[in-house]
C-alpha cells in the first residue's frame, strides 16, 4: 500500500496509515493510544491466504540502511502527550514480554514505538499484523554486513529489556542494491529472513520504473562513484543528539566535496516531463500535509499573488530530477522539490527550494540544498528549463540562481534539535558564500501574505505575529 509511485512514495502516519491498510474505523481508537505525530511508516502492506479465508493482516515495515538510523534523540512529546505515550508504551512494554525497567523513551524510542503499534493493531483491535524490521546489508551510505546488523540487534533487544522473541516480529535482511544490479534486466535479490510470514500469503510486488533520458548509459563503475560521491553528501547532514556535532570539520568537509568533479554520465538531457503543468505530484487535488501543501500553494492556489524575495514568480515547476538516473534509488535520485522563475525589474532569478515543513531541520536542509545547487549548477538542461518552458519570454542566457531551504518559521524556531541547527546552517551557508561566491539561504514561506522572505528578516520583524498565527 506504501510506498508507491503514483502516491510519490509517499510514508504514512496517524490517521492516514489507518486508511492505506483499511482500518478507517479505528481512527478515534488511535487516538487513545497515540497523539498525533506517530510513526511514519517506510513501507505498509495488506497479506491474507490465497483462498481469502484468512481476514486480511497489516504488514507494518521499518527499514534501517545503516546502524546509526537506530538511535535517535528519545521522546520529544510535550507533558500532555507523553503521558498518554508513557502509559502506552507501559502497556505494550507487558504484552511485549520486556523488563519494566527498560527505558522505552531513550535513544530506542523509535523501535519502542513501532512495537507499541504493533500490539495497538493486534490487541486492541484485534486485527492480523506484523512488524517487519527491515535492515538493507551494505548500503553504500553506511555500511554494515549481516554479523554486524546481529551484533547491534542483539544489543537493542537487551537494552529494551526484551529477553524472549517479541510475538509477530521478524527481521528480514536484504542486500543493498548497486547502481548497477538495479539497471533493467538485473535479477532481484531475495530476502533473507529470520521468520516466514503465514504459509500460502500472497505478497504483490511492483517493479521499480526505467524512464529512459535518450542518453549513452554510463559505465557501472562510473554509476557507483557517482553514488558513493552523492551519498557522501548526506553522510554529512545526518547526525544524532539535540546539535550539530564536529561543525567546522564537517563545514570543511563540504566544501571539499564541492570542489570536487562529479563523476559518471549523470546529466540529464530535454526532460519532456518538466514542460507541462507547475504542480508535477499526484495528489494535485488533495495535496498532503506538509511539504507538498506548501508547494501547492505557491505553484498553484496563490500563484499569481506569489512574492519571492521581492521578486514576482513567472514560473515554477516541483519534483524537478537533477541527475540523469531516473530509477528511484534512495541514493543516486537527487530532485530538487521545487525550481521558480522569478523577475524583479529588468533582472531574472531562479530559485532553488528545499522546502520543509516538520522533517529534518536546517543543518539537513541546507547540506541537501547545496548538493542540489552543485548539480544544477554543472547541468545546462536543468538551468536551462524555463527556456522550454517559457518559449516567448526574453530570458537571458545565463538567470543567476539562490538557492532556498524553504519552510515555515516553526521549522527553524521550534525547541530542541530544530532550533539548534540553525545557526551552525548558517555558518555552513555564508563560508559557501565566501569561499564560492554562491547565494544560498534559509527562507520563510507566508500563506496568508503570499510571500517567500529571509528567515534573517522574518526573525527581525515577523516572529511575535507568526507565533501568533501559527
Amino acid at each position: 500500500m506504501s510506498p508507491l509511485a503514483q502516491d510519490d512514495y509517499l510514508e504514512y502516519r496517524d490517521s492516514d496509515f489507518l486508511r492505506a491498510v483499511g482500518l478507517t474505523d479505528s481512527e478515534g481508537e488511535l487516538g487513545r493510544l497515540w497523539p498525533t505525530g506517530g510513526p511514519s511508516w517506510d513501507a505498509l502492506g495488506i497479506i491474507s491466504d490465497s483462498n481469502g479465508k484468512v481476514s486480511p493482516g497489516v504488514i507494518l515495515v521499518e527499514a534501517k540502511s545503516h546502524i546509526s538510523e537506530i538511535y535517535g534523540p528519545g521522546c520529544q512529546a510535550g507533558p500532555h502527550s507523553r503521558d498518554l505515550i508513557e502509559r502506552s508504551l507501559a502497556t505494550a512494554k507487558q504484552w511485549c514480554g520486556a523488563r519494566a525497567d527498560a527505558n522505552w523513551t531513550g535513544p530506542l524510542y523509535q523501535s519502542a514505538n513501532r512495537l507499541a503499534h504493533l500490539y495497538f493493531i493486534r490487541e486492541r483491535l484485534q486485527r492480523p499484523a506484523w512488524l517487519v524490521n527491515l535492515y538493507f546489508l551494505n548500503d553504500p551510505i553506511g555500511p554494515a554486513d549481516r554479523d554486524a546488523w546481529n551484533i547491534e540487534i542483539q544489543k537493542v533487544k537487551s537494552s529494551l529489556g526484551l529477553d524472549v522473541a517479541v510475538p509477530f516480529a521478524m527481521e528480514i535482511f536484504l542486500p543493498a542494491l548497486t547502481a548497477a544490479e538495479s539497471q533493467p534486466g538485473a535479477g532481484s535479490a531475495m530476502a533473507d529472513s529470520d521468520t516466514g510470514v503465514p504459509e500460502g500469503a500472497n505478497v504483490g510486488s511492483r517493479a521499480l520504473a526505467w524512464v529512459p533520458q535518450n542518453q549513452p548509459v554510463s559505465a557501472p563503475e562510473d554509476d557507483n562513484i557517482f553514488v558513493e560521491r552523492a551519498s557522501r553528501w548526506m553522510l554529512l547532514a545526518n547526525y544524532d543528539g539535540p546539535r550539530v556535532p564536529d561543525v567546522p570539520m564537517r563545514i570543511e568537509q563540504l566544501v571539499r566535496q564541492w570542489q570536487e568533479p562529479i563523476p559518471g554520465s549523470w546529466q540529464r538531457g530535454v526532460d519532456m516531463q518538466l514542460h507541462g503543468k507547475r504542480y508535477r505530484r499526484s495528489d494535485i487535488e488533495a495535496p498532503n500535509p506538509g511539504e507538498h501543501t506548501i508547494e501547492h500553494e505557491i505553484l498553484c492556489r496563490h500563484f499569481e499573488q506569489v512574492s519571492c524575495f521581492g521578486n514576482s514568480v513567472l514560473d515554477g515547476v516541483n519534483a524537478l530530477p537533477l541527475v540523469r538516473d531516473a530509477r528511484g534509488g534512495r541514493a543516486a535520485n537527487v530532485e530538487a522539490d521545487m525550481l521558480l522563475l522569478t523577475k524583479g525589474g529588468e533582472d531574472h532569478r531562479l530559485f532553488l527550494c528545499e522546502v520543509k515543513a516538520e522533517s529534518n531541520n536546517a543543518w539537513y536542509a541546507a547540506v541537501e540544498n547545496l548538493r542540489q545547487l552543485r548539480l544544477l549548477m554543472s547541468s545546462p538542461e536543468s538551468r536551462g528549463v524555463f527556456f522550454h518552458r517559457c518559449p516567448t519570454f526574453s530570458l537571458p542566457a545565463d538567470i543567476p540562481v539562490t538557492a532556498l531551504v524553504l519552510a515555515p518559521y516553526l521549522f527553524y524556531s521550534s525547541r530542541g534539535k530544530k532550533a539548534n541547527s540553525v545557526e551552525p546552517a548558517l555558518k555552513l551557508l555564508a563560508r559557501f558564500t565566501s569561499e564560492f561566491n554562491v547565494d544560498v539561504r534559509l527562507a520563510v514561506w507566508d500563506p496568508k501574505l503570499s510571500n517567500i522572505k529571509s528567515w534573517v528578516d522574518w526573525r527581525l520583524t515577523g516572529k511575535a505575529e507568526v507565533m501568533v498565527d501559527w
